[in-house]
């Protein structure tokens, strides 16, 4: 089964990631050292933030959207048969990738981006699992 991961365009990046972590043990510590709670909750949420992951991939089951934090584990699909319409756009501030919205039924959509080179591939495989796609470009 092929499976295509997506980009929503807003990931942090690994420095980003560090740079929270140590703040948010920065701020821990030193509300231990002074005896108050308010810098430590804000680590604990920061820490707790940079924790997060969002994995988001697209393949014969639909759009498959994962969420991980900690312990917790959520997974949302969209299936193909909800899918009605596809549109892709070329973005000048993600050079060499392309932007391609998925809209369900109830006009729900979502922007993924993918390397132009997936276009052709991601537009096929949704027109095998549903026929009814409106693809503009």
């Amino acid at each position: 089964m092929k499976s295509y991961k997506a980009s929503t365009g807003r990931e942090l990046d690994k420095t980003t990631t560090y740079i929270c972590y140590g703040f948010g043990i920065a701020l821990v510590v030193m509300a231990c050292l002074r005896l108050t709670w308010y810098p430590a909750a804000i680590g604990v949420i920061l820490i707790a933030a940079a924790a997060m992951t969002k994995t988001i991939t697209v393949s014969e089951e639909g759009i498959v959207t994962e969420y991980r934090f900690l312990m917790y584990r959520k997974v949302e699909r969209w299936e193909w048969k909800d899918i009605v319409e596809i549109f892709c756009e070329f973005s000048d501030k993600q050079p060499g990738k392309i932007g391609i919205h998925f809209t369900k039924e109830n006009l729900m959509a979502r922007r993924l981006f993918f390397s132009r080179q997936y276009e052709d591939e991601i537009i096929e495989l949704a027109l095998s699992q549903n026929p009814k796609i409106r693809v503009e470009e």
